[in-house]
């Protein structure tokens, strides 16, 4: 076997090896699902009333009702058997997201006329990026938001290129792009912020024809989405996005703070507390540069690789370069924190990295050969850290959990407040009860007074929204099972491995049947 076969055979057994390790994240992380539960009551309730905005009734405490988060991933769900959609199997729905969009992603680079083992070096750094294996293993709406960015740039990429009949692509562009709107909040900032640039790429390609039907195809995207999902979903949805923009703009120096070892009302200045997300100093920049590395380390490389092989097209450079900047900007730049962790724009990433790899790699240098399988060892190094720190975390849905969600459920539907946070989510659609708890779409000046960072005094809190009962894993703060004995009027409590349940003794009346939507 010459060298040729034996490379192409090692790239084919890389990209088969893709489908494993997705599953295995999956799997690993089957137990820490937060958002996926809020994804399944949001469709169900949309299924339920067949309008926007849907209304989520007698869950969330310290919110709308109405549903203003980004429409689009409920209503495809919606479509979906009750089965599925709530099923074991909706874990791998975000994986099927990612295969529609790589099965786009191989069809525009075969059809850009790249060779086999190019797009064999495109399907390995898709499907081995950390920034999808990590992140899609449970309901989420980021994937069908970046699957309509990566179908809305290619048809315009192509309605560019082409001589003449192009008006059905920058339809498709326009569909599409109205689709990330009504899709995802995050997705829609960084096509706001690519356009200028876009722009400019594909002027390059298509002249001034193209440069005009490419500015303006944002503002034609955003009359689409307007005239689909109504004036009054669309002017709630950017209010709301408005909301929690500002609310970040306040507080993202507690983002993944401790919501009591770091409050003001229950802190001890004298004890060391987990570090937030974003650190002071050096160190702090530091450490978002390393996540940016390990989010995607093979795009790391794709610079070097234009001293040994020719550059890709103009477009795909702006495309990442644009990327790489704004989730750098929004990490390190403080005024722009408030705008989603910057990391999570490197999602965007994926693709014009995947093909960038595809163009390097269609007549490939032993040096680009060499920065290739080193930047694939650097990605293996980052998902093996990344499946040791979850296969070892301590899960916010664990077996102590089920007994809990099984004790709930035989209690009549009340308020419930869970610590930390993240267990409301689970709780709120798997038993009858309203939790106190929101962050989804308007409210957050509701919210705000209680997370990230508890600045009420638990007993004030639990008297303004009448909670009944407490939940709080005391793995997360073991101090707190002594406070939460002494804001709680009863002090009643119940122990199910590390999760206590505690009576608060209200003494409000509420209906049994006001509560699940599933």
């Amino acid at each position: 076997m010459d060298a040729a076969s034996l490379g192409s055979l090692l790239l084919a057994a890389a990209a088969f090896a893709v489908f494993p390790l997705r599953l295995a994240f999956i799997r690993i992380s089957s137990h820490g699902a937060v958002d996926h539960y809020y994804w399944m009551l949001y469709s169900s309730a949309f299924r339920d009333q067949r309008r926007l905005p849907a209304v989520i009734e007698g869950k969330y405490l310290l919110e709308d009702e109405r549903q203003f988060y980004p429409p689009g991933f409920a209503v495809l769900l919606s479509l979906l058997p009750k089965a599925l959609r709530q099923g074991p199997a909706s874990r791998y729905l975000a994986l099927i997201l990612d295969l529609v969009t790589l099965a786009i992603l191989l069809g525009f680079a075969w059809a850009a006329g790249l060779s086999r083992d190019a797009l064999l070096a495109v399907a390995i750094v898709f499907g081995f990026a950390p920034a999808l294996t990590t992140y899609n293993t449970q309901l989420t709406s980021r994937g069908l938001g970046n699957l309509f960015l990566v179908v809305g740039l290619f048809a315009q990429v192509m309605a560019a290129q082409a001589p003449t009949g192009a008006a059905w692509l920058w339809t498709i562009s326009l569909v599409a792009l109205a689709g990330v709107i009504v899709t995802h909040k995050m997705t829609t900032q960084f096509a706001v912020v690519l356009w200028p640039f876009w722009t400019y790429a594909l002027a390059q390609t298509g002249g001034a024809e193209a440069a005009w039907l490419t500015g303006l195809s944002p503002l034609a995207a955003l009359i689409l989405a307007i005239l689909v999902t109504s004036p009054a979903m669309q002017l709630g949805q950017w209010r709301a996005h408005v909301d929690i923009v500002t609310f970040w703009n306040r507080n993202w120096r507690d983002l993944g703070a401790h919501q009591f070892r770091q409050s003001p009302l229950y802190g001890d200045p004298s004890e060391k507390t987990p570090p937030t997300f974003h650190r002071d100093g050096l160190k702090g920049a530091v450490r978002h540069l390393m996540l940016v590395v390990g989010y995607q380390p093979l795009a790391v490389f794709l610079p070097v690789t234009l001293s040994f092989s020719a550059s890709p097209p103009l477009w795909i450079v702006v495309w990442l370069a644009v990327a790489y900047v704004w989730a750098l900007a929004t990490l390190l730049i403080n005024p722009l924190k408030c705008l989603g962790g910057g990391h999570l724009y490197l999602f965007n990433a994926v693709c014009p990295t995947a093909l960038w790899w595809g163009f390097a790699m269609a007549t490939p240098a032993a040096e680009t050969v060499a920065l290739f399988v080193l930047g694939l060892g650097v990605t293996v190094l980052s998902l093996s850290v990344s499946y040791r720190r979850r296969s070892s975390s301590k899960n916010v849905s664990d077996d102590d959990m089920d007994r809990v969600i099984e004790h709930l459920n035989g209690l009549p539907a009340g308020h419930v407040a869970a610590f930390p946070v993240t267990a409301a989510e689970r709780i709120a659609f798997e038993t009858p009860h309203a939790v106190f708890w929101g962050g989804h779409g308007l409210g957050f000046r509701t919210l705000e007074p209680y997370w990230p960072v508890m600045r009420k005094p638990l007993e004030t809190a639990f008297q303004e929204h009448g909670i009944d009962l407490v939940v709080l894993d005391t793995s997360w703060w073991p101090e707190g099972g002594r406070i939460l004995s002494d804001a709680c009027e009863s002090g009643s409590r119940a122990a199910f491995g590390k999760w206590c349940l505690f009576e608060t003794g209200s003494d409000l009346e509420r209906s049994s049947d006001s509560g699940n939507t599933q």
